[in-house]
């Protein structure tokens, strides 16, 4: 599982950005877990990313900032770092989180000023 996700994101690396918190250090479990449990409550803090992907993330909730997917998959179990690509303008982290009713792959990229420039993310059931 571990090699399939990796795989799947070295794909992602090269097709989509990811994003993370302005002001947390890039690629932590902590800084992952705060920003998904934001997405799940609709709490995001909008000045912790680029204007680009502000815009898409209040297009994508339509306003509210909670995605509904990833509130149904409930609690965190675990969260683990399956890759880190560090780059001049941006790095980019992979991250794999169990939640008790199923498990996604991310990719979020940091910006040179700690700004999420770039999220993408889905079921870790592709990497399989």
């Amino acid at each position: 599982m571990k090699s399939a996700a990796a795989a799947l994101l070295c794909l992602l690396a090269f097709a989509s950005h990811a994003a993370a918190a302005q002001g947390r250090p890039p690629c932590t479990k902590q800084s992952m877990a705060r920003l998904v449990h934001d997405l799940q409550v609709g709490q995001v803090v909008l000045s912790s990313f680029t204007p680009q992907v502000q815009k898409a993330l209040l297009d994508q909730t339509v306003g509210t900032l909670q995605d509904p997917k990833l509130a149904a998959l409930g609690q965190v179990k675990d969260i683990r770092v399956i890759g880190i690509r560090p780059g001049s303008e941006s790095t980019v982290c992979g991250f794999e989180t169990d939640f008790s009713r199923g498990a996604v792959i991310w990719q979020v990229s940091y910006n040179a000023e700690g700004l999420i420039n770039g999220l993408d993310y889905g079921p870790a059931t592709l990497a399989k």
